[in-house]
């Protein structure tokens, strides 16, 4: 318990004193906001200290070589795109559709899809899609005779953000 001033007749009082015995004058305290401005100069003032003017904030970026793809991986691209927008163009619910996993080999002779979405009855149901050389491949085993060869491989990542937004460009 330390004594401070009052601010209006300068008695010492309690700085856990409610009011000023002598004027009843209540003591100014720091109330949250006030202890949050000064945490954020703070803040503000050691990081000006860290990082001087001269100095960038962060560490120069270098830019990253792009890897060309080659004419193979271009034209699977293409067909991943095309035939996963026909997926979304003839399901009942496009907005419903959410990709689980793309494969497709490097030259895009087999393109397998598994995605979900809402069927005619309203519920959710996945199906699984096997393009085989341009041909849709309409055997219940085609996934497991297609897709799981070496040499096919997850192109999911990049290829679901494009067939979701291609309508958009």
């Amino acid at each position: 318990m330390a004594l401070i001033k009052c601010h209006e007749c300068n008695n010492e009082i309690s700085s856990k004193a409610k009011a000023c015995p002598k004027c009843g004058a209540k003591p100014k305290r720091t109330g949250f906001f006030g202890w949050l401005f000064i945490i954020f100069v703070l803040i503000v003032f050691v990081s000006e200290m860290m990082n001087p003017p001269g100095k960038p904030a962060t560490p120069e970026s270098k830019p990253v070589a792009k890897q060309e793809k080659s004419p193979e991986e271009k034209m699977r691209d293409t067909k991943v795109v095309f035939y996963g927008n026909s997926i979304k163009a003839n399901s009942r619910d496009p907005k419903s559709l959410e990709w689980i996993t793309i494969l497709a080999n490097q030259d895009g002779s087999t393109i397998c899809f598994k995605y979900r979405g809402r069927n005619g009855l309203g519920g959710i149901s996945v199906q699984n899609t096997v393009i085989v050389k341009d041909s849709l491949q309409k055997a219940s085993n085609a996934w497991n005779q297609h897709c799981t060869k070496e040499g096919v491989e997850d192109v999911g990542n990049s290829m679901k953000w494009v067939i979701d937004n291609i309508d958009k460009f």
